[in-house]
């Protein structure tokens, strides 16, 4: 799976479940990794946490692709 595909599926879920209104999209959950994998302290909203608790699990279970952004946050 495309990292791209998981990144809506969670603006999606978060979209449908209300939380946070209309603020997540694809682009900002993508932007929310990198920003998280260059330095996590920066993003205090749980609802980051959250989602990269998800993109974590889906890289463990070999469901998307690698993260290949910056930073070293990610395994």
């Amino acid at each position: 799976m495309e990292r791209a595909a998981a990144y809506q599926a969670i603006a999606d879920v978060y979209r449908e479940t209300g939380l946070t209104g209309d603020y997540w999209t694809a682009e900002t959950v993508a932007e929310a990794e990198r920003r998280m994998a260059l330095d996590d302290a920066d993003i205090p909203d749980s609802t980051a946490w959250m989602l990269d608790f998800a993109l974590r699990v889906l890289d463990r279970l070999g469901v998307v692709e690698p993260f290949d952004g910056p930073g070293d946050y990610h395994w």
